[in-house]
């Protein structure tokens, strides 16, 4: 099976990098993101687990993210801390020069956690990101996939774009609005064939 993270930045997560002199991943809406990311991976292992022990064969689980600040880097986090192996889609090897030093300290560290490392392009381009976006989503389609979002309900931007294209190819999408804390769930159709889905989207609404 295999999991992607889509979601906002700093600035349309939680309101800017420093809210109120606290950094962004301290902030009330990081803290129900992270708190969705961790529930939604913890329960979708245990119930992989499950199906084990009924004798079912359980696909390896792996997950990936584009690796920006915000919804992309919380989620690597939560991987980390769970042991969940994931991949870094990187858009180019310069994507995390500009950024100030203690962001260009976690974003290395996190990438060298990274199981595999995918620079999607050489140099930066215009719409290299949306690029980098649709190469995860076509990454996750080969498989049974899901989709974990921080989304503000808002029909624009890479995020909007992003679940667009997952729906287009009946990907399973999971999101958090990091506002409200309200969870949906988007329907995958009839490629979702991990049937352990509704019953996870049930206990993380429930917790």
């Amino acid at each position: 099976m295999r999991i992607i993270v889509t979601g906002h930045r700093p600035p349309r997560l939680c309101g800017g990098y420093v809210v109120g002199g606290v950094p962004w991943q301290r902030t009330p809406e990081s803290g129900r993101v992270v708190e969705f990311f961790r529930k939604s991976l913890e329960n979708i292992f245990v119930a992989r687990l499950q199906q084990t022990k009924a004798g079912e064969f359980m696909v390896p689980l792996v997950a990936a993210s584009g690796m920006a600040q915000g919804a992309d880097q919380l989620f690597c986090s939560i991987c980390l801390s769970l042991g969940i192996p994931y991949e870094a889609f990187v858009p180019h090897p310069a994507f995390a020069s500009q950024w100030p030093t203690d962001a260009q300290i976690e974003f290395q560290r996190l990438v060298s956690s990274a199981s595999r490392v995918r620079y999607t392009a050489d140099a930066w381009y215009r719409g290299i990101e949306t690029d980098r976006d649709r190469e995860l989503v076509d990454w996750a389609n080969q498989e049974s996939a899901l989709v974990l979002a921080a989304w503000d309900g808002g029909p624009d931007g890479g995020t909007y774009a992003t679940l667009r294209r997952a729906g287009k190819r009946s990907i399973e999408v999971w999101s958090i609005n990091p506002r409200t804390g309200d969870v949906s769930r988007h329907h995958g159709g009839p490629r979702q064939q991990d049937l352990i889905v509704a019953e996870v989207l049930h206990t993380v609404e429930k917790t």
